[in-house]
């Protein structure tokens, strides 16, 4: 299914309960798009110029959107109205994310800071000066008492959701942030950097400043990562590569072998048998987890691929590429050859 989108998209987001896909675009429009019937609704957007992040709350009723235009965008899931519009940054809102409980939503920016914000009223509720260049990657942990920031600047902070100040600990990334997430039992806090490593740093042992360890491909040019739902594995795409990681026994597993186009886009189904990538090449890839064997390739796209997304119920991937559109795929139904 290709929806029959006006604009160029730049964000794109599942609805909690998998049932509708929101697009941002390159010139501020919002629209919804549902997934059964192929329905589309278009909301008439706030924004003046493009969307560079778009979330759902938690209960699905909110949709959060940032933009260049320096604001955040507060809508109505149902009726498509704007609900509020959120001003405090002085450059681009680049990511913008929603606590688990969905009563926080945080705003990352150019303007070298972090906001908190209440959702309901529009109150800012914190402002978090620690980074000295942009900020574009934030992770809250599972449990929403935690937030992670990764920067320009080589650092990485944890701030405490709760009193809106900056947790003691300050981590030393040495290469630029490019991905960052919490483990599902929020004990581990990964990134991928800059300098071609994933760390994984210790949150729940006391000793946050502990870097668990580090694992390094050959030549891995960190993209982007993602933990799998019981958290055991670590994926991580890089330049021409897909590599998985065993936590639990600290080893790489075999190589995925079909891969060989940087990787932009990573994502585990839910119960976490399939991984599947999204790639410069314009293909989006299944894997199989278990065998770390090749399933299929989707073709339909002819620009590289910026984001793959699991429905919640796992029987809908989504894929946008840098051509504009976004296609679904009742993946189930593929065979799986070439």
């Amino acid at each position: 299914m290709e929806p029959a989108t006006p604009f160029d998209v730049s964000a794109i987001a599942f609805s909690p309960d998998g049932k509708t896909l929101a697009s941002g675009s390159n010139v501020g429009a919002i629209w919804l798009q549902h997934i059964d019937t192929g329905e589309i609704r278009h909301f008439s957007s706030v924004h003046t110029r493009e969307i560079f992040s778009i979330a759902f709350s938690p209960d699905g009723k909110t949709l959060a959107s940032g933009s260049l235009d320096k604001t955040i965008g507060l809508w109505n899931r149902e009726t498509g109205k704007l609900r509020n519009r959120l001003s405090g940054h002085t450059d681009t809102v680049n990511v913008v994310a929603f606590s688990p409980d969905g009563k926080t939503l945080a705003s990352g920016s150019s303007d070298r800071t972090v906001r908190l914000w209440n959702p309901e009223t529009g109150e800012l509720q914190g402002v978090f000066l620690g980074h000295k260049h942009v900020g574009n990657v934030l992770a809250f942990s599972p449990d929403g008492w935690t937030l992670a920031s990764g920067n320009a600047d080589d650092t990485i902070h944890l701030w405490d959701v709760g009193t809106g100040k900056a947790v003691s600990m300050r981590y030393e990334s040495v290469g630029a942030p490019t991905a960052l997430t919490f483990s599902p039992n929020g004990q581990m806090l990964a990134s991928g950097n800059a300098d071609d490593t994933i760390r994984l740093w210790d949150i729940g042992t006391g000793k946050p400043s502990l870097i668990r360890r580090t694992l390094t491909g050959d030549k891995h040019d960190v993209k982007v990562i993602a933990f799998s739902p019981d958290n055991s594995l670590l994926a991580s795409g890089g330049w021409d590569d897909l590599l998985l990681w065993d936590l639990r026994r600290n080893r790489r597993l075999p190589t995925f072998q079909e891969e060989h186009s940087p990787i932009q886009a990573l994502a585990f189904s839910p119960d976490g048998r399939m991984l599947v990538s999204g790639s410069v090449d314009s293909k989006v890839r299944l894997w199989d987890v278990a065998t770390a064997a090749y399933r299929v390739t989707l073709r339909g796209h002819t620009e590289a691929i910026n984001a793959v997304a699991f429905s919640p119920d796992g029987k809908t991937l989504a894929s946008w590429s840098a051509d504009g559109t976004i296609l679904l795929w009742d993946w189930h139904r593929i065979r799986t050859d070439r």
